[in-house]
Parts: structure tokens; C-alpha cells; sequence
């Protein structure tokens, strides 16, 4: 496009913060580990095809292995009640 070209020489140049995606505890970490990963995020659909099912249990884990990050969970809720209850657990 008009011939212009851009450039990042540094990673830290970027103007977006990169989130890992996943429902694997050991995979999580080592991603949480390279500084270019700005946090984590996870939901039901992927712990569920890792076979979690205590969904609390797995989210304190995560939090207590990576404590340096941001991590994100998704309710799984239909109902607008049950949707604040779980955000609020979470």
C-alpha cells in the first residue's frame, strides 16, 4: 500500500498486548514465562477439551502458578443471575 513499509525492531515497539489462550496448567506457565505475553485468558469450551471439570479448582490453581500475569475466565452462565454469581466467585 503506497509503498510504505513499517518496521517494529523491538517487540516492546508494539502498540498491543499479546494473551495466551489455553486450559493446560504447564503449557500456561511457560507462556506466562516470555515477556511478550501480557497475560492469559481461558474459558469453559477449552477446559473442557482438556477434561477439567472443577472449573473453581483449576482457577485457583492457575492463579497460584502464575501469580505475575493477568488471567482471564469466562462465566458459563445463561442467566443474568447466575452470570453475577459466578463473576463474582471468579
Amino acid at each position: 500500500m503506497g509503498g510504505d513499509k513499517m518496521t517494529i525492531s523491538n517487540q516492546s515497539d508494539l502498540k498491543i498486548k499479546i494473551f495466551a489462550d489455553g486450559a493446560n496448567l504447564v503449557a500456561m506457565k511457560e507462556l506466562a514465562a516470555k515477556p511478550h505475553i501480557k497475560g492469559l485468558t481461558t474459558n469453559p469450551t477449552l477446559m473442557r477439551q482438556s477434561g477439567i471439570s472443577d472449573y473453581e479448582s483449576f482457577a485457583k490453581e492457575a492463579l497460584a502458578l502464575i501469580p505475575s500475569k493477568p488471567i482471564s475466565f469466562e462465566v458459563f452462565a445463561d442467566t443474568p443471575s447466575e452470570m453475577i454469581r459466578q463473576a463474582k466467585l471468579i
